[in-house]
């Protein structure tokens, strides 16, 4: 081989472990010109308006507590691939792996001895065969750690794919529960890449991708909600841009799904029940429940089961029923 051969050899493996996706933060445009290619408004149905969810709701809907209309229920064929608003179909791809393969590349065996610096040949000897020693366990160190990084790179691939698989999933059958229309979601979850997009050049997707891996269950809402609310998703854009751990991205999100998801109280509007009073003041079972013990202490005694006419009585006592005339 020669030494042509062999520059291209080298460069063709470190452009394998170079990591796809950097950062950038200059020249971010501002949220308000992305166009979705289905827009996130459409006709409505007076008749089948209700009251949405957290997640559905646009900060003008939050703003007047609920909104006028309602979006209508007609969400029908091929829905996955309406939900789906990728900007491009690029193989997944875990940064931090890649990374980890590069500073490993990049680690360099331990300096060979010089005959110099022995004052004899058996120190240099010596010396010289501890260094092949150490070269030999280095060079098995990194094949069985490339191995490893390279295991656990297509572990976390594979987890992720099935990650963003069960986010649609759970996105399909939140459009068909909530009414909303699938294209709505789609175009919603296509904003959402475009302005991660614009902080990563070139990895909207796979950053995306790993935001949802990272949310789990909810996340489908929480993505639709960023796609309806520009505030939300601007204020991701800048804790994306400003910050390239993604750490203060990934609390933020963490917080909005905990409200957006967070179940709400069911309060009883049933008026509660009449109880009578008996003379210290203290609460009495109701009248029907007073009937019913009482029919069941006389009957107990006409059948002569004088057992169950005491339970009764006691029962009536326990629920405060003066039973002094029984």
């Amino acid at each position: 081989m020669n030494l042509e051969e062999l520059k291209t050899q080298n460069k063709a493996k470190e452009d394998a472990v170079k990591p796809d996706v950097e950062p950038v933060v200059e020249d971010v445009k501002p949220i308000e010109d992305i166009k979705p290619d289905v827009p996130l408004e459409d006709d409505v149905d007076d008749d089948d308006a209700k009251p949405l969810e957290p997640w559905q709701m646009s900060e003008m809907d939050e703003a007047k507590g609920q909104p006028d209309k309602d979006v209508p229920v007609k969400t029908h064929l091929k829905i996955k691939s309406k939900l789906k608003g990728r900007l491009s179909e690029a193989e997944d791809k875990n940064k931090a792996l890649a990374d980890e393969n590069a500073r490993l590349k990049a680690k360099g065996p331990a300096p060979k001895p010089d005959r110099v610096d022995f004052a004899t040949d058996d120190e240099y000897d010596a010396a010289h065969e501890n260094y092949e020693d150490l070269k030999t366990t280095e060079r098995v160190r990194k094949v069985a750690e490339q191995d490893r990084v390279t295991l656990a790179q297509k572990n976390a691939i594979e987890a992720r794919k099935k990650a963003v698989e069960s986010h649609y999933k759970r996105a399909a059958e939140l459009v068909e529960k909530s009414g909303i229309k699938a294209e709505l979601f789609g175009a919603s979850d296509k904003k959402v890449r475009e302005t991660v997009e614009m902080v990563y050049k070139g990895g909207g997707d796979d950053i995306t991708d790993q935001l949802i891996d990272d949310l789990g269950d909810g996340s489908e809402k929480v993505l639709y909600y960023l796609g309806i609310n520009e505030n939300a998703l601007n204020k991701l854009q800048v804790l994306l841009a400003s910050q390239r751990s993604g750490m203060k991205a990934g609390m933020y999100l963490a917080q909005l799904k905990e409200r957006l998801t967070k179940p709400k109280k069911v309060t009883s509007t049933a008026p509660a029940p009449a109880n009578q009073h008996n003379g210290d003041g203290g609460a009495t079972a109701s009248s029907k429940a007073v009937k019913k013990l009482k029919k069941a202490y006389d009957d107990a005694h006409k059948s002569g089961n004088p057992q169950d006419a005491y339970n009764a009585k006691k029962a009536a006592k326990l629920a405060k029923v003066d039973v002094s005339q029984w």
